[in-house]
């Protein structure tokens, strides 16, 4: 009986010891990870996001694919989903189609179907003009060309009177080709405001980032710790109780 339960012991502590050596790794992460969450406000984790191509792969999110791009005499302006670029910033959020985009001295003009949106060099909407859109141009007196409900009209006081145009050789604002460098940066660009580090800390943390084998992994660990904690328990109380009777006797 004695030898049984001194095998029970050893087996308990071999138990104790390998099951806490096997759960070392999952502690830390889950302590440091569980740290980090509990200061996202400090550190601002919600409104930093992750940039790096390996670890969005990881989250199946490829760079989407550009519509259509239109060379100014300043920028190129981009359209990515319903995201319109200046080159690699994104400055608009608009579904419709970008049908133009021309450059004045002082803004952008971008045409949509119903609409001219000026924009600031800096990005910054200036004036939102509701007007049906075919085409715009821009010639090199910097009159603005549009073509609306079939007819050519143009502004020479920077869009606040309309004329009706008699050009025909107007030269349209048609799109042109990405350089493949910037097509590259503008794609990455795309991607940058996806996944907040709270998301990536959480998957972690929850073992989400690892798919399902991670999740099962850390529920595994988490009843280790908790049959580890018993055990360290028992085996405390055991030595406790070992060392009173021995107290007892002196």
């Amino acid at each position: 009986m004695k030898n049984t339960r001194k095998s029970l012991w050893r087996l308990l502590f071999k138990f104790h010891r390998y099951t806490g050596l096997c759960i070392a790794i999952f502690i830390v992460m889950l302590t440091t990870t569980g740290i980090l969450l509990n200061h996202t406000d400090d550190l601002d984790l919600d409104s930093q996001y992750v940039h790096s191509i390996s670890i969005l792969d990881w989250y199946n999110i490829k760079p989407a694919e550009i519509k259509v791009a239109f060379k100014t005499n300043k920028q190129w302006i981009i359209q990515i989903d319903g995201n319109i670029f200046l080159e690699q910033q994104p400055v608009l959020k608009k579904n419709q189609a970008l049908l133009g985009a021309v450059a004045t001295d002082s803004f952008y003009i971008l045409a949509f179907p119903d609409s001219l949106i000026l924009l600031s060099f800096e990005g910054d909407i200036i004036e939102n003009i509701e007007k049906p859109i075919s085409r715009i141009a821009i010639s090199g007196d910097h009159n603005i060309f549009i073509e609306s409900e079939k007819q050519i009209v143009f502004s020479a006081d920077g869009l606040l009177s309309w004329q009706l145009a008699q050009k025909n050789n107007i030269n349209w604002s048609k799109p042109a080709e990405l350089p493949e460098k910037l097509k590259q940066k503008v794609r990455q660009s795309s991607l940058q405001k996806i996944i907040p580090y709270e998301r990536l800390i959480l998957d972690i943390h929850s073992g989400r980032f690892f798919g399902s084998y991670g999740v099962l992994m850390v529920d595994i660990a988490g009843i280790l710790f908790i049959l580890l904690a018993l055990s360290g328990c028992w085996i405390w109380l055991r030595h406790a109780l070992r060392h009173h009777k021995h107290r007892k006797k002196q």
